[in-house]
């Protein structure tokens, strides 16, 4: 045993956080540095945001947000939504194109509870709460409790998890069920820094 700087290679569940813009239009990427750290009385949930982003941005200003725990079908959109900033691409058509139409989180609830899904087509880019990606294992709707935490590169969030939707029948095969850092390293999508590789680089 040595002593290093470097840290071990940790297998993370992998998410996306849906945020809202200030033309209500919706923000979204990909996120690790998120945990539950609490039960009782409420759920409370950490999550880490980095300066500078367009997520943070929107984070710091709304005081809430929607974490999606992805699947591993949603892998082939990590590049889109954890490479770029949505102030450059529209990660939204991008997702369109690939199969992933962003949906009211009111569907996404119907869906994970095996509902009658009596919409259609896409739903309203502008909304009072952000648009999800269909098909998650789970949403969980988080609001910001108390000041952010500096953590340098970054600002920790203490949130209330005001509902939590999961997909019980995706829950029942855990190998199945999301999917993880160490996929999408395998699959060469992220770097073991944790970042995502560029199609350009």
């Amino acid at each position: 045993v040595r002593t290093t700087v470097t840290p071990p290679l940790l297998n993370s569940p992998v998410y996306s956080l849906a945020t809202r813009c200030p033309d209500g239009r919706t923000g979204m990427n990909i996120h690790t540095y998120a945990t539950p750290v609490g039960s009782t009385p409420v759920r409370k949930w950490a999550i880490g945001l980095y300066r500078g982003t367009q997520t943070h941005e929107n984070f710091v200003r709304e005081g809430r947000g929607v974490l999606q725990l992805l699947r591993p079908q949603h892998a082939p959109l990590v590049t889109t939504l954890g490479g770029y900033s949505g102030r450059d691409v529209d990660k939204r058509s991008k997702c369109r194109e690939m199969g992933f139409e962003w949906i009211a989180l009111a569907r996404a609830q119907a869906k994970a509870n095996d509902d009658d899904d009596e919409g259609g087509g896409e739903d309203s880019s502008i909304s009072e709460e952000p648009l999800v990606l269909p098909g998650c294992a789970a949403y969980v709707k988080l609001r910001q409790e108390g000041a952010l935490i500096d953590a340098g590169g970054h600002e920790v969030a203490i949130c209330v998890c005001e509902a939590l939707y999961a997909d019980e029948l995706v829950a029942e095969d855990e190998r199945k069920s999301h999917l993880s850092t160490a996929e999408l390293r395998a699959m060469g999508l992220i770097s073991e820094a944790g970042r995502a590789i560029l199609d350009d680089k």
